[in-house]
């Protein structure tokens, strides 16, 4: 889902941008293949792949951006957009307190940006590589 979701709206601002999956265990080998950037559907996710890139010393952002989002309990480990449980669940709670009969309800959880310096805006090295970013999945 996440994976469809960057796809489609990368592409309104670069059609030749590539969005895959990869697994946080590949991270190595995506930085290689010249992913510029990872995007993590959870904070979970995002701390395995942040793991694999101190390991490997693959350097955050100049060789390649983590994103990521979803709710979190502390700090997360890279920039992104997080929302608190707590939030989440309060948007719920009052959802259902304003609920009108007859009439849509609409619930937006978007969050919070929190900047942790882990994305940059560089374009890729090579000038006639294809951008290409990956949605690391569990």
């Amino acid at each position: 889902l996440l994976a469809d979701t960057l796809s489609r709206a990368a592409t309104r601002y670069a059609p030749d941008i590539r969005v895959d999956t990869c697994l946080a265990a590949n991270v190595g080998t995506v930085v290689e293949s010249g992913v510029t950037a990872i995007v993590c559907q959870t904070i979970a996710l995002a701390e395995q792949v942040r793991h694999e890139q101190d390991k490997l010393r693959i350097a955050v952002p100049e060789r390649v951006s983590l994103a990521a989002m979803g709710p979190h309990e502390a700090d997360p480990p890279c920039t992104g957009y997080f929302r608190s449980i707590q939030e989440k669940c309060q948007s719920v709670v009052d959802l259902l307190s304003d609920l009108r009969p007859g009439r849509p309800a609409v619930l937006w959880l978007a969050g919070h940006y929190v900047d942790r310096g882990t994305v940059s805006g560089r374009a890729p090295t090579p000038a006639n590589s294809v951008r290409r970013y990956d949605a690391a999945s569990a």
